[in-house]
């Protein structure tokens, strides 16, 4: 009898991101993956169940790598600019991952702003001088009409990458 390998949940998404980048996310099935370990599909699915499952755990993991890094960066004109840019900055980083997430994924971003990734967001917001005094809604909204430029912009990018200033 084979020996029996054990992956955690952290080593396979790890792997399901490498595969969304390097293959893009058509790949990313549980023999992608498993692939990519080098191993069986088996204990794909005793972490997940299903590869559904394990499609919206990478999904998640990849929108919350995107907030993180808007939230990470601080612009020299101000928190709000530097949402934008380091939203951008991530699709150059990262343009499978960003494809994957933010274009192919038949779930789309819930722009209510009622996710909890968009805390954080809020708050940064919050800190801009030219923000403050705003209420919710108002931040909202322009969040909200940000993400959907950048989100262009991000998108014109990959298809056109060969004209994206290195200078974001």
């Amino acid at each position: 009898m084979p020996p029996v390998v054990n992956y955690t949940k952290e080593e396979i998404i790890k792997a399901a991101l490498k595969v969304v980048r390097e293959e893009g996310g058509a790949a990313l099935t549980a023999r992608g993956i498993a692939r990519a370990m080098g191993g069986s599909t088996q204990p794909i699915y005793r972490v997940f169940g299903t590869t559904k499952t394990l499609e919206m755990e990478a999904l998640r993991v990849i929108r919350q790598m995107a907030f993180d890094a808007m939230l990470s960066g601080e612009a020299e004109h101000g928190n709000f600019l530097s949402i934008g840019l380091e939203f951008l900055r991530f699709a150059r980083r990262e343009p499978g991952l960003f494809r994957y997430a933010f274009i192919e994924s038949s779930r789309t971003m819930d722009l209510s702003l009622n996710e909890k990734p968009f805390d954080g967001v809020l708050e940064k917001m919050r800190r801009d001088e030219v923000l403050q005094g705003m209420d919710d809604l108002t931040l909202k909204n322009l969040f909200r009409d940000m993400w959907i430029y950048t989100q262009g912009l991000a998108s014109f990018g990959l298809v056109n990458a060969e004209d994206w200033d290195e200078e974001l």
